[in-house]
């Protein structure tokens, strides 16, 4: 064969060839492809689907903690700011400290407060009732000063209203007389 008659045969060939794989294409590969492109969608539809669920239970999971931990607020808040009045307790906590600290408790003096409204008028927002504690003891400085940030420190809530510190002692001891006048707070039922 010459060799342009073999040319003529292979670019017939390539052709062939060419045109086959098109018809091949054609039938088999594209309807397979948009079968394949369905399946890619409905599998980014599946994984989008299981992103929502998941973040779903991680915020159930995490209600579920908080409702739990709203339990510990509770308590710590029923500690903090009591529902009643709760004097004996108070007193009883202002004496531990005094003798924790090695003071000598002279007197207590309580008062109740004028009750302070809800800032909102919600059926479940109670007022606040106060008591006034003045508090008079005796001691060395450095054991009045950490009887004072123990008393800061304290889980009930209380405010220093006024304090007045005088030295006790005329031979220039350390010892200090102590004026103290604390708010402390409840909840009116």
């Amino acid at each position: 064969m010459k060799p342009s008659v073999k040319r003529a045969m292979s670019l017939l060939l390539s052709a062939a060839l060419l045109v086959s794989a098109l018809v091949v294409y054609a039938t088999l590969i594209r309807g397979q492809y948009a079968a394949v492109q369905e399946l890619r969608g409905r599998l980014e539809a599946k994984i989008g689907i299981l992103d929502i669920e998941t973040k779903a239970v991680e915020q159930v999971k995490n209600l579920v903690v908080n409702l739990k931990s709203i339990a510990n607020i509770s308590t710590a808040l029923s500690f903090a700011l009591p529902q009643e009045e709760s004097v004996s307790s108070v007193v009883s906590q202002i004496n531990s400290l005094t003798q924790v600290h090695g003071l000598v408790l002279q007197g207590v003096g309580i008062s109740y407060l004028p009750i302070m409204p809800p800032p909102v008028k919600l059926s479940f927002a109670k007022g606040i009732g106060a008591l006034r504690l003045d508090i008079k003891f005796v001691g060395p400085y450095a054991a009045g000063r950490d009887f004072l940030a123990d008393l800061e420190r304290n889980l009930r809530i209380m405010d220093i209203k006024n304090l007045k510190m005088e030295s006790a002692s005329k031979t220039g001891q350390d010892l200090m007389s102590f004026g103290l006048t604390i708010d402390t707070y409840y909840q009116v039922k």
